[in-house]
């Protein structure tokens, strides 16, 4: 109580200029915390909601996809384990060439690449997965520059990288 009736001593002892310094810079503090507590934050995550949003729509488009190709594959026909091996090696020769092998060991499906362009390696593994039911498990890859002329199966421009290693896929359970 001391303190409150010393500090109404001290306020009206001070002339009228010196009480609306004080309240301006009251107001003006009291503004800054506003803003810093309350409207700061609020502002910030409604400028980031577009970016948010737009993010999100892409994860859904992505996870429809999925949900379509789930679909899609759940009704394919159960193929044995001897067609999904012979359609495996199929599109291993048309896809990936001649320099690249494949070994079938029971369920696991071991390639080893060799001068294979991304698109390539990437519309083989599609078709494993979609055709022999083959899901990859795992990669080995190095992405290597090759030499200037192109050859059959590389990237049509000198400098184009492909991809060289061994990958490991599964054959999924067909009972």
């Amino acid at each position: 109580m001391k303190l409150l009736a010393s500090l109404q001593l001290q306020w009206n002892g001070l002339n009228a200029s010196k009480r609306v310094v004080i309240v301006l810079i009251l107001v003006a503090v009291l503004l800054l915390l506003l803003w810093r507590v309350l409207l700061a934050p609020a502002l910030h995550i409604v400028g980031r909601s577009e970016v948010d949003h737009q993010r999100l729509n892409a994860q859904l488009q992505q996870m429809q996809t999925l949900q379509v190709q789930a679909g899609w594959l759940q009704m394919q026909p159960r193929i044995s384990r001897e067609q999904a091996t012979r359609i495996l090696e199929s599109l291993a020769l048309q896809k990936l060439g001649p320099d690249s092998q494949i070994r079938i060991n029971g369920e696991r499906v071991t390639v080893a690449l060799k001068n294979v362009a991304p698109k390539t390696l990437n519309d083989w593994l599609e078709q494993a997965r979609l055709k022999a039911h083959a899901l990859p498990e795992e990669a080995r890859l190095l992405r290597v520059v090759p030499p200037t002329k192109p050859g059959p199966g590389l990237p049509g421009q000198p400098g184009d990288a492909v991809w060289e290693g061994v990958m490991t896929l599964i054959l999924r359970d067909q009972s």
